[in-house]
């Protein structure tokens, strides 16, 4: 007997019996090898503003992305490493959701998810939107940084 490697994808192989007779027949074995890979990629994050934690690496499965105070939606794109696998979560998320999953699954099943955390920066807006007293309300085009009188 003898071992052979196999290759990610189809691999054929052939062995040859030889009757006692001396007689000889050659069968040809072909083997499909699925890939294992569930890795992406690229990942592609974005947003009216903001960064990304880090450069993406395929090894890398978590991250942060950082926005300003006034963004509500984030897109997220994966592109799989491999041709066969899949990926699931490529769309835009609500900053409330908190997080998006991209899971990558290979032609194997084997399974990988990144998780891109949603972080939003500290608002310095300091501005009154609107200032009610004893039933009257003031908008900010009667008080816009000026002395205004009730």
């Amino acid at each position: 007997g003898r071992t052979q490697n196999l290759n990610v994808g189809d691999n054929t192989i052939e062995v040859l019996v030889r009757a006692e007779s001396g007689h000889e027949e050659t069968y040809t074995i072909a083997i499909r090898r699925k890939s294992n890979d569930a890795t992406l990629k690229s990942l592609t994050v974005t947003s009216a503003q903001g960064s990304l934690s880090e450069t993406f690496k395929p090894g890398t499965t978590t991250y942060t992305y950082t926005v300003g105070p006034d963004v509500t939606e984030i897109t997220v794109n994966g592109v799989k490493n491999h041709d066969k696998a899949s990926v699931a979560g490529n769309r835009t998320y609500n900053l409330s959701e908190g997080h998006a999953d991209i899971v990558v699954t290979a032609e194997n099943g084997n399974i990988n998810t990144y998780t891109i955390n949603f972080a939003r920066t500290k608002s310095a807006n300091a501005d009154l939107s609107a200032l009610s007293i004893q039933g009257r309300t003031l908008t900010p085009s009667t008080f816009n940084n000026q002395r205004t009188q009730l």
